[in-house]
């Protein structure tokens, strides 16, 4: 029988790694852990600890599930599902959410939609309506827990969908999610910003690839900053020339896995991305983005004696031109 405490194992106190998890190694990884990180990163306003607590977690899935991290790395950035230039986005709009939120609690869409409007935040009516419920009427049982892949191949599904019957479709994907999501934990406040695109938590792109590398690494290097500037360093590029969360993923999974203890990677090591991680035709590049500047005397600061070349900033379309090594010409 299902026991709602088992929901609740994730303890982000605990230094183990294997045991802060609270599941069971090759097991798919509880989404109650990942919402319980979530809840932890929202309370919390120093960045430092923003970026331990998620690495933390990292280190957790990497050592007992590794085949969900990218799920949960997606769910951590949210807005989109694939890498951009797949274009599958997430951005479900409030009445879509409204109806299902209604319809999956026993509720109706008017009293979703006026605790919406007195609580500014559909994550948490959601919330609170799932957890004053007091029966199920879609299951006769409690249904299974909810984990991270099934919340992930769920929102993909739906951003994937179009045309005339996908809002009933994307209805259904919604309710049964809904519904699934434990009452006492805040699955069903993270489902539903999740499924608009927008957590409100405070996590940047670039504290979740610092968390990354910080999972990775060896621990006998993780406190030492200047090391992890340098492994960020080697992940960074990664990401710029082959901006693709999967192929990271498993690029520093096959270093780790084939370093002798397998217990972390070195500062050093993490230059091994390179061999994955690289240019290559056909998946466009990271563009490069302007840092604003008041003056040109700040100009002349940044650069001192450095030569340095100018251009008209013109606006416009950016396109990249790859040609691929079968002659096909691709324009992103």
């Amino acid at each position: 029988p299902h026991d709602d405490h088992v929901l609740l194992l994730y303890n982000p106190k605990e230094k183990n790694p294997i045991k802060r998890g609270g599941w069971t190694a090759g097991d798919p990884v509880p989404y109650a852990a990942l919402s319980k990180v979530f809840a932890v990163i929202e309370d919390e306003s120093s960045r430092l600890i923003i970026q331990d607590t998620l690495a933390d977690f990292f280190r957790s899935v990497i050592e007992l599930t590794p085949s969900d991290l990218v799920p949960c790395i997606y769910l951590c950035v949210c807005t989109e599902l694939a890498p951009a230039y797949d274009n599958v986005q997430i951005g479900i709009g409030d009445a879509i959410l409204i109806k299902s939120i209604g319809e999956a609690t026993g509720t109706t869409p008017k009293f979703v939609k006026d605790l919406y409007q007195k609580q500014g935040d559909l994550g948490k009516v959601a919330q609170a309506s799932r957890s004053k419920q007091s029966t199920l009427m879609t299951f006769q049982t409690k249904p299974k827990p909810l984990a991270v892949a099934h919340v992930y191949n769920d929102m993909v599904k739906i951003a994937k969908m179009s045309g005339n019957n996908s809002q009933a479709s994307k209805c259904s994907i919604i309710k049964s999610l809904v519904v699934r999501c434990d009452k006492l934990s805040d699955e069903a406040k993270y489902v539903i910003r999740g499924l608009q695109g927008k957590l409100r938590i405070g996590l940047a792109g670039q504290s979740i690839l610092m968390s990354l590398t910080q999972a990775f690494m060896h621990p006998k290097e993780q406190g030492d900053k200047a090391l992890q500037a340098e492994a960020l360093k080697h992940v960074k590029r990664a990401f710029s020339e082959f901006p693709n969360y999967e192929v990271l993923a498993s690029s520093l999974l096959t270093v780790f896995t084939r370093e002798n203890d397998q217990k972390g990677v070195f500062a050093s090591q993490f230059v091994e991305l390179a061999e994955f991680c690289h240019l290559t035709a056909g998946t466009p590049v990271s563009p490069m983005l302007a840092r604003p500047t008041k003056s040109y005397a700040m100009v002349l600061d940044r650069f001192q004696a450095m030569p340095f070349t100018c251009e008209y900033k013109y606006d416009g379309e950016r396109a990249q031109i790859h040609i691929l090594p079968n002659g096909d010409i691709r324009i992103f």
